[in-house]
């Protein structure tokens, strides 16, 4: 854990298999004393920032957004 850097964005989607897993690394960034903010989006599957589905709903462009938003504060 002390390789990973100070912060941490997680972004996960509800029908992600390893949505649980998510969930106990942040855990253990946060008792390893990371800042560490996890996102879970409803409805999306594993590998969803791989996907074009910008076109499925407005909300995915929402997301992509958000998410780039996230990013870039990491780098501030």
């Amino acid at each position: 854990m002390r390789h990973f850097p100070e912060k941490i964005s997680i972004f996960v989607g509800s029908h992600d298999p390893l949505r649980d897993d998510c969930f106990r690394m942040t855990d253990n960034f946060i008792k390893a004393g990371k800042s560490v903010n996890l996102t879970e989006f409803k409805y999306l599957p594993h590998g969803f920032l791989g996907y074009d589905m910008t076109g499925v709903t407005p909300e995915i462009s929402i997301t992509y957004d958000y998410i780039m938003k996230e990013i870039e504060k990491l780098f501030e």
